[in-house]
């Protein structure tokens, strides 16, 4: 499957602008649900079009990208549990 965005211009686009649009309001509710619907980093970087080491780099400098996966993926663990125990 293809990237959902592709970026340009090698891993040094990637590193110096590409990050900046994912911190934009839209993309990190992107970014959240992704983590919601339970992607894994590796899936989520792939969408992304980047590395999943290029994902974890992103998510120890800027804060609100990692925000928006944590809390995705606290409100996805917090609904997986509420499901089991009503069951």
């Amino acid at each position: 499957m293809a990237p959902f965005f592709h970026a340009q211009n090698g891993d040094e686009y990637m590193g110096k602008t590409l990050y900046k649009t994912w911190q934009e309001a839209d993309h990190l509710a992107m970014l959240q649900g992704w983590a919601h619907d339970g992607l894994t980093d590796e899936q989520i970087a792939h969408n992304i079009g980047i590395r999943r080491t290029t994902l974890y780099d992103w998510k120890k400098r800027y804060p609100d990208i990692a925000d928006a996966l944590k809390h995705g993926k606290e409100v996805s663990d917090y609904e997986s549990k509420t499901t089991l125990l009503q069951t």
